[in-house]
């Protein structure tokens, strides 16, 4: 008697972060279709999706949107700082808000991360969804993308 039309092979393999060894042995999935499965095994927590790189530089002459620019400092030896932020309305350059912050207690990427939160709070006080954000801290702006870790906790919003 037949139990079966196929024959079952059994490989062991070596457990693996997101299984792709065990799909690529199993043989059932074709391979065009490998990286929509693969896909679906990545844990969320580890899934960055790079956000698109705009520069001021990139954006066309006729750009019609908002550019929120910030920046901070703070004397290391006091914890003093201070950040500021402005809101431009382009084309044309036209400075919807603009403001400054002294604060207390900080580190220069604090007063950065101030900088860009004050700056974010201000535009959607205003009800304006979309900005370009232009600052110099790398670190602040790529731990708000979510391309690096951000170890601080009271950074962590």
């Amino acid at each position: 008697m037949i139990l079966s039309y196929w024959d079952l092979e059994v490989h062991k393999v070596q457990s693996d972060e997101d299984g792709l060894v065990a799909i690529m042995r199993a043989g059932i999935t074709p391979r065009e279709h490998l990286d929509e499965v693969a896909e679906s095994l990545i844990l969320l927590k580890g899934r960055v999706k790079p956000q698109p790189v705009i520069s001021v530089e990139m954006l066309e002459a006729d750009f019609d949107g908002y550019v929120l620019s910030f920046d901070g400092a703070a004397e290391t030896s006091t914890r003093q700082g201070s950040c500021g932020c402005i809101i431009w309305k382009l084309p044309g350059w036209k400075v919807v808000t603009a403001q400054g912050f002294i604060l207390e207690d900080v580190t220069v990427n604090d007063a950065e991360y101030h900088g860009l939160f004050k700056g974010l709070t201000m535009a959607a006080e205003r009800d304006i969804p979309d900005v370009v954000v232009v600052g110099d801290s790398r670190i602040a702006i790529q731990q708000v993308q979510g391309l690096i870790n951000c170890n601080q906790p009271n950074l962590q919003r």
